[in-house]
């Protein structure tokens, strides 16, 4: 008798996310995946740039996700040592919601 087996896996439980600085607007996210997977001894399972509309600055920070739960001090990118910084996500708020019950309590 088989059975298929269905598994989830949740990636928040099994990746590190840090911050790399300084990072060229004109890299591509490819590029600099396919660099980090070489230079350094992790595999990276997504990378997102943070990039404003009115931003004029030549460079920016890059969130870097690896699979694993060690977060190394320090990632190797092209010819330098990149210091990275943990990311802590903060959690949204639901302000619509919020604010009907702020309401709703001070009515009372």
């Amino acid at each position: 008798m088989s059975l298929p087996v269905i598994e989830s896996i949740y990636p928040e439980k099994i990746t590190t996310r840090f911050l790399i600085h300084d990072i060229p607007l004109d890299i591509e996210l490819e590029e600099l995946a396919t660099e980090l997977e070489e230079k350094n001894n992790f595999s990276v399972s997504e990378l997102r740039q943070f990039v404003g509309n009115k931003n004029s600055a030549l460079s920016s920070p890059v969130l870097v996700a690896i699979l694993g739960t060690i977060m190394p001090e320090y990632a190797k990118l092209w010819l330098t040592r990149q210091k990275s910084l943990y990311f802590f996500d903060k959690p949204q708020q639901c302000k619509i919601l919020f604010n009907n019950l702020t309401t709703a309590f001070n009515s009372l």
